[in-house]
């Protein structure tokens, strides 16, 4: 199993590398979006609701 995840590596550890670069931002924001839920303020919905009317 060694060799086979090292020539792996070898052979395609730029392509690897890009993937990871590319991929990781993407996952962290995706995860951090499902799992953080900040709490609502008290009153946010009537500070809405009367900032709407305004406009």
């Amino acid at each position: 199993m060694k060799k086979l995840v090292s020539k792996l590596v070898e052979r395609h550890g730029s392509s690897l590398c890009t993937l990871v670069t590319v991929v990781a931002p993407v996952a962290v924001n995706n995860c951090r979006s499902r799992l953080y839920q900040p709490k609502e303020p008290e009153g946010l919905e009537d500070f809405v609701l009367a900032h709407k009317k305004k406009m």
